[in-house]
């Protein structure tokens, strides 16, 4: 006992690796505030461990004699197995844990409200970056912060939000991206005043695409629709100047999805374009030299990016080889890693498990800014009759995409509270996991979303992705193996139950159109086309179909149509992201989101005539968590309907002393 007290315990009689050495000393502890204040969180790490692999630190060697202390070994060995044990068969390669010794993170913006998107001066002494105002409402604005400063300073005073893209090489003036008419690239000076519109491009805020501005800021990319609806890169060169595309262009039969990244070097000779391929399901990463040269086309790198989550945010190292990336191994919260976009060698650089958006690395290489999200979701139950909305499910975690069974009382929906995304049942006052990614092949599974219930609850459809697609899967809300929906191999999305359970409809993206389809509920049957839609150049809309109780109608965007696709009902245009029906078909429920508020209508079929119902209030605004995941559920006595809501903020972190990494870059023969 008093060696327990007063003794350090010896080192573990077995080979381990080092991250988990870590985790058994923070166990063994003397001082409580050192061990882990529950064992959820120790948990959590031990999740993040065995779904790491590839940050695995080196196996820590043995000791060269066992220790004397026999009680004090035998329980730090028992420990240490227990841990291999449950991370058993993760640990294939290892590779470096970063020496954060010298690292320092300082709060650098956490005012009211949200801040993000920060970009360093030519001279490394400020940094502008895009906030709310006015204690954390209005639009985002451009604000600029110095270094040797606690006061920030407001740059834009606009009614239209603001994303900071460039600094002039003179550190006088800021060019920025607004849709403030005309929509596209503006001019600001950097002490605040009048902006300038510099270049238009209204397709950038229809489509939520990058802007890249070199750093003599004379030329500007985006990327742009070819006449196949197929994305490329534009160059406008002098800024101003219309664009014209860049040539040659590798990629331009690639269809993609997210939203792409894309930024110029530091020296301005090339661009790193990361984008998703919708047609091969992998990231690329292409090196894009500038100005485009036949004789030096663009090539591949980083092959081996993980595809987890969207394209990661990158910012080049002043060496003009190396970037800095907030990287998503698995779906969840991205990390900083290392790349090396000649070699593709990467390594993790911040081992701080963060949501790392955004990220900067200072002229000198000696500094990175970078904003951290942090974003919740609960569960909203509405009622019909106008009574206030309610909070359903909410917790510290995220409960989010909810569905009820037709005709029990049994509630599915995604969440995040044993870190990865699961699917959940609610029955009664009981709530459990019933779809992991323990339920698949290891490491095969990125995501859940968009469950389903069968009317009686006895079996789930949802989509799952990862290194098999995005694909609809089958499963019994019981347990058992999991069995695909369909028999095709082709990117599908959440979709609604007939009434009767022997249907499912959904929809499939396919190349220019977007189809309606139904399927049997057998598994791995033959889809039927009900409708197709051109996916024009305005984006046609992907949402989730919803099917009548009743079984007369499936309403899909802003029409209504027979599950035999022989009658199609027009709703119009009315601004709702889902509809639900009433339990006896009459009527259907959306949500119209304008700017302060939430409207909840009611569509009469018969007479074609809305109802306004009541509003929900700006803050019960529903969320598109994963697209498309806004469903409008009904519940089994017709009363109300379940929707997800979300919380989000981001605040900006200063990363000092990441110079020390220097040596670390030449240890991987990186230099």
């Amino acid at each position: 006992m008093v060696a327990i007290l007063n003794d350090e315990a010896p080192p573990i009689g077995r080979p381990v690796p080092a991250p988990l050495k870590w985790i058994v000393e923070r166990c063994l502890a003397k001082d409580l505030p050192d061990r882990y204040e529950s064992t959820r969180d120790l948990c959590q790490e031990l999740t993040w461990l065995r779904d790491h692999m590839a940050e695995a630190a080196p196996l820590e060697a043995a000791p060269a004699k066992p220790s004397t202390r026999r009680r004090w070994a035998w329980f730090g060995a028992s420990l240490g197995f227990a841990l291999l044990s449950f991370a058993a068969g993760i640990f294939v390669t290892a590779t470096d844990i970063p020496d954060q010794s010298q690292y320092r993170l300082i709060p650098f913006a956490f005012e009211p409200g949200s801040q993000d998107s920060p970009i360093w001066s030519p001279d490394g002494k400020s940094v502008a970056y895009r906030a709310r105002p006015d204690g954390g409402v209005g639009s985002l604005q451009v604000f600029v912060r110095r270094l040797d400063s606690q006061v920030r300073s407001q740059v834009t005073h606009i009614p239209e939000s603001t994303q900071p893209l460039a600094w002039s090489p003179d550190n006088r003036r800021i060019l920025f991206a607004s849709p403030r008419q005309p929509a596209g690239i503006w001019s600001v000076v950097a002490v605040g005043g009048d902006p300038e519109p510099v270049l238009p491009i209204d397709s950038i805020f229809q489509f939520d695409l990058p802007l890249a501005v070199s750093p003599d800021g004379k030329t500007g990319v985006t990327p742009c629709q070819s006449e196949r609806k197929l994305w490329t890169l534009c160059v406008s060169s002098p800024l101003g100047s219309p664009l014209k595309r860049y040539s040659p262009d590798p990629f331009a039969t690639a269809e993609t999805i997210n939203v792409p990244r894309l930024r110029f070097s530091p020296g301005g000779k090339s661009m790193l374009y990361i984008f998703d391929d919708w047609v091969s399901h992998n990231r690329q990463a292409w090196l894009m030299p500038y100005p485009a040269d036949p004789k030096r086309p663009p090539r591949r790198v980083l092959r081996d990016l993980p595809s987890a989550g969207f394209p990661p945010f990158f910012s080049w190292l002043p060496d003009n080889r190396h970037v800095l990336l907030s990287l998503a191994v698995v779906l969840g919260s991205p990390r900083l890693w290392y790349y090396d976009t000649v070699s593709g060698k990467g390594r993790l650089a911040l081992s701080e498990n963060g949501n790392i958006q955004s990220i900067d690395v200072s002229p000198d290489g000696r500094k990175v800014v970078f904003s951290e999200r942090t974003n919740n979701c609960d569960i909203i139950s509405a009622g019909l009759d106008g009574s206030p909305p309610k909070l359903l499910i909410a917790t510290e975690r995220s409960e989010m995409m909810p569905a009820w069974a037709l005709r029990e009382t049994a509630l599915v929906y995604v969440s995040d509270r044993n870190g990865p995304l699961e699917i959940w049942l609610r029955t009664g006052n009981s709530d459990r996991p019933i779809v992991t990614a323990r339920d698949f092949a290891a490491g095969t599974t990125n995501f859940f979303m968009g469950p389903a219930l069968s009317p009686n609850g006895d079996r789930v459809i949802y989509k799952r992705g990862g290194a098999e697609g995005s694909r609809l899967w089958i499963s019994a809300t019981t347990g058992g193996p999991a069995v695909p929906l369909t028999n095709e191999d082709t990117p599908e999305y959440p979709g609604s139950w007939s009434p009767d359970g022997g249907w499912f409809t959904y929809m499939r993206e396919r190349g220019l159109f977007v189809d309606l389809l139904k399927i049997r509920t057998t598994g791995q049957a033959t889809p039927v086309l009900l409708k197709s839609y051109p996916n024009n150049s305005a984006g046609q809309p992907i949402l989730i179909p919803s099917w009548s109780p009743t079984g007369e109608w499936i309403a899909f965007a802003d029409e209504l149509i027979s599950p035999d696709a022989a009658a199609v009902m027009r709703l119009g245009a009315r601004g709702s992201a889902h509809y639900v029906f009433s339990a006896d078909g009459k009527l259907v429920y959306g949500i119209r989101s304008q700017a302060d508020r939430n409207l909840l209508f009611s569509i009469d079929l018969k007479r074609g005539t809305e109802r306004i119902i009541g509003d929900l209030g700006a803050q019960l605004r529903p969320v598109d968590v994963m697209t498309p995941s806004i469903r409008y559920s009904l519940s089994p006595d017709g009363k109300s309907f379940v929707y997800t809501i979300g919380k989000s903020s981001s605040n900006i972190w200063l990363l000092e002393g990441f110079n020390a990494r220097a040596g670390f870059l030449s240890r991987l023969g990186w230099r």
